[in-house]
């Protein structure tokens, strides 16, 4: 094979020794898999909100929407009511950070942001925090919820939030006792990728300098 590159020689050897490149990926892949047990596993607590919509006080009466029919909440409109609890838990963010920091001196924001989670199933809120200490997990993310709670009741007493809107902290944390590791996926597929393209280009460098190498007389 030439010093070149040739589209058509190298893929040639790529499938020749695809084995190769096969069983480097493995190999790699499973030294990132056992990086994900050697790094220092996270415990994570979590926070479930429940929330519900008064309709009674929703008047309706008498409204029609535009194609004539008797005027009622959509799924779009019933989005954006249970969204704005959101604001609340976004307005305490800072608090929880700074309490986080208070239990952990050594925790700095961006750290704090990655492993938090904040999502909506439904018509359930859920507060997510990760720590390798899980008695932090759990402090931090309790503080957050309480404290969000008490914002969107603020929120909501000064005409901003709606009132027919009603949020209530239906689980708090628990001490989280079994740890997570979230990159145990992403470290096995990285390292099986990794694998992979040291393997293509391991292939193609002894295509061109080892196994086509002309002998010298």
């Amino acid at each position: 094979m030439p010093d070149t590159f040739d589209l058509k020689d190298t893929f040639s050897q790529w499938l020749k020794h695809w084995w190769k490149i096969a069983t480097i990926s493995v190999i790699i892949g499973l030294l990132g898999l056992g990086a994900s047990f050697i790094l220092q596993p996270k415990y994570e607590a979590e926070v479930v909100f429940s929330t519900s919509i008064d309709q009674d006080q929703l008047d309706f009466s008498n409204l029609i929407d535009q194609f004539g029919k008797p005027l009622t909440l959509s799924q779009y409109d019933v989005d954006l009511i249970l969204d704005s609890f959101n604001a609340s838990l976004l307005q305490v963010k800072s608090s929880a950070f700074e309490t986080a920091n208070t239990l952990d001196p050594n925790l700095d924001y961006d750290r704090f942001d990655n492993n938090l989670l904040i999502e909506r199933h439904h018509f359930n809120w859920y507060l997510h925090f990760r720590h390798p200490d899980p008695t932090i997990a759990q402090s931090v993310v309790n503080f957050w919820a309480k404290a969000s709670l008490a914002q969107f009741e603020e929120l909501q007493a000064s005409g901003r939030i709606a009132p027919y809107l009603s949020v209530e902290i239906s689980a708090l944390a628990d001490l989280p006792i079994k740890p997570i590791y979230h990159n145990r996926i992403n470290l096995t597929v990285a390292g099986a990728l990794i694998g992979f393209s040291l393997g293509l280009l391991g292939i193609d460098f002894m295509g061109r300098y080892t196994d086509f190498k002309p002998k010298e007389i």
